[in-house]
């Protein structure tokens, strides 16, 4: 074994798309380096020339782990910061034990000074985040409104019973479940547009709980790139915030024990303050939005306990959903007991494909 850390920057990307070509890929962990991964690092609205865009644990030629970086900004305790969300942070299982998970993250916090971290990482990566210094912000609650009772049945009775006899007794209940649980109409107003003006980035500013921090280049950098719905959100004719909806396709399995279905989903949204109590109108409006774009059920990963209330209301069932992890810049501290300001597009989870 002859383990070596190589790092690459933005610069480097943007100069030369066969920047990994030679390096043996058998776990396919550079298959995400795509034409349109140059394409965000270059026209990432946050990114420095001399700024990380990836780091790769290889033994010998052949890549055995990887850890990417896009440049953003973090609110903490109410001044921004530059910071870098993760980007796929993956390891051959046959290295563990060398130490590269450690090697990779140490030699990105030299060049990153602040790191915010997302998903769902397994138990020795969690460990890792916080033996290095990251603070753990908690765990979504990710709720599912259910429109296929299929679905429902395969997550209280295992995949097998999808299309087996369970399948036949549960939509009866369901219908009848929803019939009590009424979602009713929202106030706001949902304009679905095909970019964002600068006009939001006024609402933005009035964003002041520690948050990985919006602006309208990112969301359309974000809109250029991935697919999402995005809509501006009005009250009474004034603009007061956005939503981007999502669908994406399960592969099923995991902790929802959902089968393989496409799934709509609330990946990222903002109101303004005083306008919190209707928050609860884009779960709303989600539910009715998706019922005909032929996805089986209709999630919500959220943070805020109210919103999690309010999700029970609308009789929706919920599971653990996204972690979050922020590496805080040096001298900055973050209260245990501060409040955060989390979708579920926190950090690079905002660029989940398709």
């Amino acid at each position: 074994m002859s383990l070596e850390i190589r790092t690459y920057t933005v610069e480097q990307a943007m100069q030369d798309r066969g920047l990994f070509a030679g390096l043996a890929d058998p776990n396919g962990f550079l298959k995400p380096c795509d034409d349109q991964w140059f394409s965000l690092v270059a026209k990432n609205p946050h990114q420095q020339a001399d700024d990380l865009a990836m780091v790769l644990a290889i033994d010998g030629e052949k890549v055995v782990g990887r850890l990417g970086f896009f440049a953003a900004q973090v609110r903490i305790n109410g001044v921004v910061h530059r910071t870098h969300w993760t980007d796929g942070f993956f390891l051959d299982p046959r290295y563990k034990s060398s130490g590269a998970g450690a090697m990779i993250l140490l030699r990105s916090m030299s060049s990153c000074k602040s790191i915010c971290a997302a998903g769902g990482p397994d138990e020795s990566a969690q460990k890792l985040y916080k033996a290095s210094g990251f603070k753990y912000l908690g765990a979504m609650r990710r709720f599912a409104y259910f429109y296929d009772p299929r679905v429902i049945t395969a997550t209280l009775f295992g995949d097998k019973s999808y299309r087996g006899l369970a399948s036949l007794f549960v939509p009866v209940g369901l219908w009848a479940y929803y019939l009590i649980k009424p979602t009713g109409k929202p106030t706001l107003q949902f304009n679905e547009v095909e970019s964002f003006n600068d006009d939001l980035n006024a609402v933005l500013s009035t964003q002041t709980e520690n948050s990985m921090v919006r602006d309208v280049a990112s969301l359309n950098w974000i809109l250029e790139h991935r697919q999402a719905y995005p809509f501006e959100l009005r009250y009474d004719g004034k603009l007061v915030g956005y939503l981007l909806l999502k669908k994406y396709h399960h592969k099923g399995g995991g902790k929802r024990n959902v089968p393989a279905v496409d799934v709509g989903c609330i990946l990222d949204y903002y109101v303004e303050p005083g306008l919190k109590a209707l928050v609860s109108d884009l779960v709303r409006f989600g539910i009715q939005f998706f019922k005909d774009k032929q996805v089986a059920l209709f999630e919500f990963n959220v943070f805020d306990p109210d919103l999690a209330i309010t999700c029970k209301k609308f009789g929706m069932k919920d599971w653990e959903g996204t972690l979050a992890f922020v590496k805080p810049p040096p001298g900055v501290k973050i209260d245990s007991e501060s409040r955060w300001f989390l979708t579920p597009g926190a950090a690079d989870m905002i660029l989940m494909k398709p």
